[in-house]
């Protein structure tokens, strides 16, 4: 299937396999009909024990650009989040109002897409990759595909952002969205506090499941949703296919 905003991002034409469950032959058949059709991308997520033959993926210039994970637990106020690091910072989480992002928030949406797929295909390039995580981070502040929007700040100096998370919920569901954390301030439990504001704001919209994705090679990102009581839902595996290189 075609994806339009893709196409107009990337300037070039970009579609998307829809079965995750295809026969080599059946992907062959697919990717060459992309490939007389003009697409130039071609996404496909697949389970992780499905295995290309290389010939297969250097024939369509294809490759596993991302392992994507989805985790889920229940939310409950009786769950202990364990003390904030470094208690002689003074932390203080602010709801982001509904407006555009500013430049500090858009540093902080390059960090959490750090190891996305679109950062990692070397095909895709730096300011492509950039523009499109400071429009998700945009149209999360203005509340387009989030529906709230917490940054945390030091009492000592409030023009400093030193982190920020967005959530929503679909279906009952809540979403983590983008989470970063400014390098300088890694580890000292912003991330932290940011996921105990969201749990919070989740359970006061009457939300109990929470759910975040990531990368399985994000493995710092993957030991801290852990440590917050953090399932594994599902895997899968994400191929990008250049068809006419």
């Amino acid at each position: 299937m075609p994806l339009p905003w893709d196409s107009q991002h990337f300037e070039i034409s970009v579609g998307q396999i829809i079965s995750p469950a295809l026969t080599n032959s059946e992907l062959e058949n697919i990717l060459s009909y992309a490939k007389e059709q003009g697409y130039h991308l071609i996404y496909w997520a697949t389970c992780p024990d499905r295995m290309i033959p290389l010939p297969l993926l250097q024939s369509f210039s294809g490759s596993l650009v991302d392992r994507k994970v989805t985790y889920q637990r229940k939310l409950s106020t009786e769950f202990t989040f364990g003390e904030i690091k470094n208690p002689s910072h003074s932390f203080e989480v602010i709801e982001f109002p509904r407006s555009q992002a500013n430049q500090q928030l858009k540093t902080l949406a390059l960090i959490a897409g750090a190891h996305s797929r679109f950062h990692d295909d070397p095909c895709i390039s730096k300011e492509k990759f950039a523009g499109m995580y400071h429009i998700w981070i945009n149209r999360s502040t203005l509340h387009e595909i989030a529906d709230v929007v917490f940054i945390v700040k030091n009492s000592a100096n409030m023009e400093d952002c030193l982190g920020m998370v967005t959530g929503s919920v679909k279906n009952g569901i809540g979403k983590v969205g983008l989470m970063g954390v400014q390098k300088k301030v890694q580890g000292q439990g912003i991330g932290s506090l940011l996921m105990k504001t969201l749990h919070e704001w989740l359970i006061s919209n009457g939300i109990h499941t929470s759910e975040v994705v990531t990368q399985k090679n994000n493995i710092r990102a993957c030991k801290f949703y852990e440590r917050f009581g953090y399932k594994l839902e599902s895997l899968q595996h994400y191929y990008h296919f250049w068809v006419q290189l």
